[in-house]
């Protein structure tokens, strides 16, 4: 189905999982090793069941726990019993893909999610005091007249603090950059209420407050805020997390042992053992074999590229043929165009559009210049319906609108999108997708998938074929890796 992981993923070495065998076993001291990983391409309960029965059939299998709304898994496993980059290697053949933990428990939702818990707890409460007033609890009827409207105000500032806390921050965070966005009136109306309540229910009585109205206010804001974060943290956790160079691992040549490190700690001069369909990380000299390698992270061109000893191996060469080749390092990994690529690829991550600052600076701007002049037109007349008028242009003009319409939206859009099985993971995306007018294609293979399939006519012409001449075909397409072969046998 469309929303399937995905059909082909380029093998994986699990060079990462070397490093993390080798602090696990030391952990461990010999025992059961616990390890927690990160997987990719989850999105139902058919796909933990399809993981969990693989990994009963392992015999060094012990235990196995996926969460699926978190992308993690945690699993026991026993060394002495089984191999688990074989269990690795059959789970990727499915589709999925696991990798070292690097989503940890950061997860902003989750501290929204409590912020809205607070807030419509505190909104639900203070309806229901204020419910009392509505029916005609007046002064006569004593203390609990007054009493409701303390409990009201020190609920509504409990909401203020937990749930306005986070459009006070934004607001200030766009001050402080000169940037007016919707946390500003949000944040102002939120104020102005609170004080102007305040006030009214100080000089006039709980009557004269909106403690309700506030907290109600504050909670579906923050409904909207959490949708936004849930929505892409929930495609973020289906994938992977890439922190770019902290995923490239390599094996380095240490007093003739294999040593896998990270590619930020690769220097000019290291021996560098690159196995079948790793990647090399920076530039080198090839040693002692020819070899074949793939650069099509650097060109683009998935074509085999012959190399022979003393030739120099380009950064980001995948090596594509079946045995493992040797490189001395040329430079640093700092020095290394891979570097250059995964720098260009974190600053276009802070790329923002401005269409949108400006749309949303003139619109605030004109919210603030409404509010302001409704204060000015009523205050020389009554201080009091001068703020509720302010309050009410800030409130009513924009936040309740925007604040819920565009998380709606989002998530409209981000569901059409998993339905055909993109994933986005960056809140900047739709943003920038308006800013594209071209998309340039400079060559056909960006398009397929490299998988070839028989033409109608030509099935029946190989069924034809005597069965000798059939097992010398396959014979000879077996041993090879171009997509014609591959499709022949």
């Amino acid at each position: 189905a469309s929303t399937a992981p995905a059909a082909s993923l380029r093998p994986e070495s699990f060079a990462w999982l070397d490093r993390l065998l080798a602090v696990r076993a030391e952990e461990a001291g010999g025992g059961p090793l616990r390890l927690d990983l990160d997987i990719q391409g989850v999105h139902c309960a058919a796909c933990v069941w399809l993981i969990e029965e693989l990994f009963k059939r392992q015999p060094g299998g012990m235990q196995l726990r996926i969460n699926p709304a978190l992308g993690t898994v945690e699993l026991a496993w026993d060394p002495a019993r089984g191999d688990l980059k074989a269990f690795l290697a059959e789970v990727e053949k499915f589709g999925y893909r696991l990798g070292p933990a690097r989503k940890g428990d950061r997860r902003r939702s989750r501290s929204l999610l409590m912020r809205m818990a607070i807030a419509i707890a505190m909104a639900l409460n203070v309806m229901m005091f204020s419910l009392s007033y509505y029916f005609g609890l007046a002064p006569q009827d004593g203390n609990l007249y007054r009493f409701f409207g303390w409990l009201s105000l020190v609920l509504a500032t409990v909401a203020l603090v937990a749930g306005g806390g986070v459009f006070f921050q934004g607001a200030w965070a766009g001050l402080r950059r000169r940037v007016l966005h919707l946390d500003v009136p949000i944040a102002l109306g939120m104020a102005l209420a609170w004080s102007g309540s305040v006030w009214g229910f100080l000089t006039g009585g709980p009557e004269h407050a909106y403690f309700d109205s506030l907290t109600v206010f504050i909670a579906l804001m923050l409904v909207g805020r959490w949708a936004q974060e849930h929505i892409l943290e929930r495609n973020r956790n289906s994938l992977l997390d890439s922190s770019g160079a902290e995923n490239l691992i390599v094996k380095r040549v240490d007093a003739g042992r294999l040593e896998p490190v990270g590619a930020p700690e690769i220097r000019r001069g290291d021996e560098l053992w690159i196995a079948p369909g790793d990647l090399l990380p920076v530039s080198g000299i090839l040693m002692r074999r020819s070899t074949e390698v793939s650069l099509d992270w650097i060109t683009g061109e998935s074509d085999r590229v012959a190399q022979e000893p003393g030739d120099t191996v380009p950064a980001g060469a995948f090596n594509v043929s079946r045995h493992g080749f040797t490189v001395t390092a040329s430079e640093d990994f700092a020095d290394s165009r891979l570097q250059d690529l995964l720098r260009t690829s974190a600053a276009d991550e802070e790329f923002r559009p401005q269409w949108w600052h400006r749309i949303s600076t003139w619109y605030v701007t004109a919210v603030l210049a409404a509010a302001t002049a409704g204060f000015l037109g009523w205050v020389g007349q009554d201080p009091t319906a001068a703020l509720k008028v302010t309050i009410s242009v800030l409130v009513v003009t924009c936040p309740c609108a925007l604040g819920l319409a565009t998380p709606l939206a989002e998530e409209l859009v981000h569901v059409a999108l998993r339905r055909a099985g993109v994933f986005l993971r960056k809140p900047s995306f739709l943003e920038k997708a308006l800013a594209v007018r071209k998309v340039l294609l400079d060559k056909t293979g960006t398009l397929t998938l490299g998988q070839l399939a028989l033409a109608p006519v030509s099935a029946p012409v190989l069924a034809a074929l005597a069965p000798r001449e059939r097992a010398v075909l396959r014979h000879m397409v077996e041993r090879s890796n171009h997509p014609v072969s591959t499709c022949l046998a």
